[in-house]
């Protein structure tokens, strides 16, 4: 069965392409594609920036959505964001959870809570935590991960952590009543 992760944001939108093999207890898990899809603010003074931000989610619908009709995902898998600490932060929320309202494939929610528990084992996991987990877990993924050079040697990007986030979103949701339920009907 072919599972999408999603890692939501305004700026940093990750979408993973997993295969998911044997729904029994512990199901496997296999990287096919790593996306980031970064929207860039164009606002300047002839443009207004809710016009703006009105392009980045058609942008981020579109990209989302050609991942969608490529793939035919069975479910998406997403850690929904909550909360937000200004009026910037609330207003994009709202469009990246408008982004997760266009998508019409059944959707399984899962906290960070549950992604941190189940993959690292504890609810404070950090962001190096949590790279590292997935890195060390799914090897096939290395050619994708995003890399540069540091002083002659090739090291990890800060932003791994949202792809990291989508493959580890995928672990928690197999793991979910709601993943065991939906294969029960669809066996049916």
């Amino acid at each position: 069965m072919i599972v999408l992760g999603l890692d939501p944001s305004f700026r940093n939108f990750g979408v993973t392409v997993c295969k998911v093999l044997g729904m029994a207890n512990n199901p496997t898990i296999e990287v096919l594609e790593l996306h980031l899809f970064e929207t860039q603010s164009r606002a300047t003074k002839g443009v207004r920036k809710n016009s703006d931000d009105l392009r980045c989610v058609r942008e981020l619908v579109a990209k989302v959505g050609e991942l969608i009709e490529k793939h035919e995902p069975t479910v998406v898998m997403c850690e929904v964001p909550v909360g937000s600490q200004s009026a910037r932060a609330s207003w994009t929320l709202g469009a990246t959870l408008g982004v997760l309202g266009s998508i019409d494939t059944p959707m399984i929610e899962v906290t960070p809570r549950e992604v941190k528990e189940t993959t690292v084992g504890h609810n404070k996991a950090t962001k190096e935590e949590m790279i590292n987990w997935v890195v060390n877990k799914h090897p096939e993924a290395e050619p994708m991960w995003f890399t540069r050079k540091l002083k002659g040697e090739v090291v990890m990007m800060n932003k791994n952590e949202h792809v990291a986030d989508e493959v580890a979103t995928i672990h928690a949701g197999v793991k979910s009543e709601q993943f065991r339920m939906a294969m029960r009907m669809r066996m049916e």
